[in-house]
């Protein structure tokens, strides 16, 4: 439900291209042109201090997406980098950069068929993708900080399903879905928790 509604607003909402990048603003929230313009400044960090990075980036990541909460996420169908507003407008570049480095590892291994289905698949992608966008961050002025935080930052697991489900919820909720929707998108995860859950999976 999520991924159809990401794709029709998708069509229908704000947008800019620049640079061969395009840039959405999922919840036509008004902030196009500071997602564009951040976006594209961290960007041109990327090219300047990994240029081999980002030519591969470009051909990975497409798009750039904002919502208006519920944390941030590589979408597949939609070949975009989706985050949210508070997050986009509380990064530093530097910060945003990295993160760019990470949503992109991620759009370069599901290119190759490693999409994290199970959680134990998620682990291991969400670890590969973190210590690409910690080296990336090793590799700015004075980033050696920037790039502990970022490994630090496994210490929480942001990618098992609970987690993912809260999230989920935060972002539906921002999207204005009425609240019977919502509470069909909760019952199709609960039956789903169940049954990856029961004995022989």
């Amino acid at each position: 439900m999520r991924a159809l509604l990401l794709r029709v607003l998708a069509w229908t909402c704000p947008r800019r291209e620049e640079r061969g990048f395009q840039f959405i603003d999922l919840g036509a929230s008004g902030l196009l042109e500071s997602l564009a313009n951040r976006s594209l400044e961290a960007l041109s960090l990327i090219e300047t201090y990994d240029p081999r990075r980002f030519a591969r980036l470009k051909r990975d990541l497409k798009r750039f997406a904002l919502i208006d909460g519920g944390g941030e996420f590589y979408h597949h169908g939609l070949g975009a980098y989706v985050m949210d507003a508070g997050n986009m407008q509380a990064r530093s570049i530097p910060e945003l950069a990295a993160a760019i480095v990470h949503e992109a590892t991620h759009a370069r291994l599901a290119r190759f068929g490693f999409v994290g289905a199970k959680v134990a698949e998620r682990d291991r992608l969400e670890r590969i993708c973190t210590e690409a966008e910690a080296q990336f961050a090793a590799r700015l002025p004075g980033g050696e900080a920037l790039a502990k935080d970022i490994r630090a930052k496994l210490a929480t697991r942001w990618w098992t399903n609970d987690a993912l489900h809260s999230r989920r919820l935060e972002q539906l909720r921002a999207s204005g879905l009425p609240a019977w929707l919502i509470a069909i998108y909760r019952r199709l995860f609960s039956r789903r928790h169940n049954s990856d859950e029961s004995p022989g999976r």
